[in-house]
């Protein structure tokens, strides 16, 4: 790749090994390797997640128009040249990228740590790129299991389950809380079966692990929630994922034990309950009159299903 370019860089990157994953070309054999075995080393993500994810942050790479991603990175060197730690919630493939980008834009250095596995898709991306571009040689690091050490800022992906740990960097760094969220999904009186479907997809997207995914659902008073289970069965694949099919059968056992109302089609369990967000495995609902009554504040999305 000869493109010197932010945004062009990762394009060309990205683009290139969508492709490489059609072909049996050598030059790429490794990231097919780390693709295809990816839930040995990081048993939330799929070979599917990971080439879905290449194509979602293809898509967000050709629509930015900002002309300001056309700097070259030669010219960030006068810039201010900070150390930027970014703690990943691992939740998703190449988590974390957009930031990534965005720090290096403005001249500084990207140092990231996963909180759960390094995501090796990423890093071996990143390599790849300075191996071919050498001016970005410097710009991305990664901690691996090291601790985060010399910086200047932090930006944390908040989990879901508090870690007493970040407070070791918190209370000496300037920082910045990327707020766990997922989001919200609000049925319409005349959705259909495709639209239901749709809702399915959209509460497995990453296994229920992306802030794109819903984990709340408001539907019409007097809907019959049978249709959700009709419409989404062709999902039920999902239970071959040890992961969320534990996490499944977990939160089975536990209404079961308190004797709370569910209903269960065998891999997704829907629970009346008021709080924002489910589990894995889980979809809470309420029931709505006035869908302008509806909170949408904290979520991530908003998804009208049925328009």
């Amino acid at each position: 790749m000869e493109n010197r370019n932010i945004l062009h860089a990762f394009q060309q990157m990205i683009s290139a090994s969508l492709a490489s994953l059609q072909s049996m070309d050598e030059e790429w054999m490794e990231l097919r390797d780390l693709i295809d075995r990816i839930t040995s080393y990081h048993q939330w993500f799929t070979p599917d997640d990971v080439k879905r994810r290449l194509k979602e942050v293809l898509a967000v790479l050709e629509a930015a128009e900002d002309r300001h991603w056309e700097c070259p990175i030669e010219e960030l060197k006068a810039t201010s040249g900070k150390r930027i730690g970014v703690l990943l919630r691992g939740a998703i493939p190449l988590e974390g990228l957009e930031d990534l980008l965005a720090i290096v834009h403005s001249g500084n250095v990207f140092v990231g740590k996963s909180l759960e596995k390094t995501d090796k898709v990423l890093v071996y991306l990143i390599k790849r790129l300075c191996r071919e571009q050498p001016q970005w040689v410097g710009w991305v690091e990664f901690a691996g299991d090291a601790p985060l050490r010399q910086l200047d800022g932090l930006l944390i992906y908040q989990p879901r389950v508090p870690n007493p740990a970040l407070h070791l960097y918190t209370q000496r760094l300037p920082h910045l809380v990327r707020p766990y969220r997922k989001s919200l999904a609000v049925l319409l009186p005349q959705v259909g079966a495709d639209g239901l479907l749709r809702l399915g997809e959209l509460v497995l997207h990453y296994l229920g692990r992306s802030p794109l995914s819903v984990a709340k659902l408001f539907v019409p008073e007097g809907f019959d929630l049978k249709r959700i289970y009709e419409a989404i069965e062709p999902l039920n694949g999902v239970m071959q994922h040890f992961k969320y099919a534990n996490n499944f059968q977990y939160h089975q056992f536990v209404y079961l034990m308190n004797k709370l109302p569910f209903l269960d089609n065998g891999f997704l369990l829907l629970k009346e309950d008021r709080e924002p967000l489910s589990p894995t495995g889980v979809l809470f609902y309420e029931y709505y009159s006035d869908i302008a009554q509806i909170s949408t504040q904290g979520y991530e999305r908003v998804y009208r299903i049925g328009e």
